[in-house]
């Protein structure tokens, strides 16, 4: 029964992002490593010791970014971290602004759920292009399964856009 709770609020989550007034279409990017391995390596090329991949995917020379779905978005506000300093953050990401907590659900429930470190390129309107980058993850429950609201961060050094 107390798996109930968190399950309910996911599910009118999911719907305050996808029907909130303020809700804004945007496309979900993932990145794709580009490296390949030799043939039966189940790594897919990516250095190891003893079997154990020693590499991150943030730490790949060669990768592309694909889209997943369309999603929406709902700004919740700015997230407000433990204090510590952001300009040395073990993202590695300098934030110029405050980053934000946000809402985020996919149209089609088929492609799952957002994940660190996905891109988000939102459309507030008028051909306006905007990028955020999915630095964490926070959740107001701690009860399985848990509610996902994302923290984002812009990305400096993409631009916004007028499509």
């Amino acid at each position: 029964m107390l798996n109930a709770v968190p399950t309910a609020t996911s599910r009118a989550a999911r719907l305050v992002a996808l029907r909130h007034p303020n809700a804004m279409d945007c496309t979900v990017w993932r990145k794709k490593l580009l490296r390949t391995g030799p043939a039966g390596d189940d790594l897919g090329g990516i250095p190891n010791v003893g079997g154990m991949g020693v590499l991150d995917g943030e730490d790949e020379a060669e990768y592309d970014y694909e889209p997943v779905g369309d999603a929406r978005i709902v700004i919740a506000g700015i997230w407000q971290g433990d204090g510590a300093n952001w300009n040395d953050a073990d993202t590695g990401v300098i934030y110029d602004q405050a980053p934000k907590e946000a809402l985020i659900e996919f149209i089609d429930e088929a492609n799952g759920y957002v994940q660190k470190p996905d891109r988000i390129s939102v459309e507030p309107g008028g051909g306006i292009v905007l990028v955020y980058e999915v630095i964490g993850e926070n959740s107001p429950t701690n009860i399985p399964p848990y509610n996902r609201r994302y923290i984002i961060a812009a990305r400096a050094d993409i631009e916004a856009s007028v499509g």
